[in-house]
């Protein structure tokens, strides 16, 4: 039998509440504008209350930390019972959760997307002089 969603499925949604019913999608969109870059979404509940869906949990945890001028936010188990049920009602609101990526994946894409070992270490946090190229680069006149 398959498992029920739990709050640990849905963290990285809020609920948007206590703002005025005349806002739209964009007036909501603008409030919240530093994380649409990060894939930031927003699903309506009624005239006053939305969904704010985050590509991951920790946007989410930034968000909360945040106070926003026009709006409310607090995290979706602690929302109205039809923010709740909206939230239920759309599965892809679970898929929406991006793997956070740890800096050797970050690495292990660099490898694959690089041309130059000297590309990838121009990139990382740290420059170890004992870090031994991983390809071989050719000399560039």
């Amino acid at each position: 039998m398959e498992e029920l969603p739990g709050e640990k499925d849905f963290a990285h949604v809020v609920e948007i509440y206590d703002f005025e019913p005349t806002l739209k999608t964009e007036n909501l969109l603008a409030a919240l504008s530093e994380f649409q870059e990060k894939g930031f979404k927003i699903q309506w509940v009624d005239d006053t209350h939305a969904l704010g869906v985050f590509p991951c949990l920790a946007s989410a945890a930034e968000a909360l930390t945040k106070d926003f001028s026009v709006l409310k936010i607090w995290p979706l188990m602690q929302g109205t019972k039809q923010s709740k049920l909206k939230a239920l009602q759309r599965p892809k609101l679970l898929r929406l959760v991006k793997k956070e990526v740890s800096f050797g994946e970050e690495m292990s894409w660099a490898l694959k997307k690089s041309e130059t070992d000297s590309e990838i270490l121009d990139r990382t946090p740290w420059r170890n002089p004992d870090v031994k190229p991983l390809m071989s680069t050719a000399k560039r006149h």
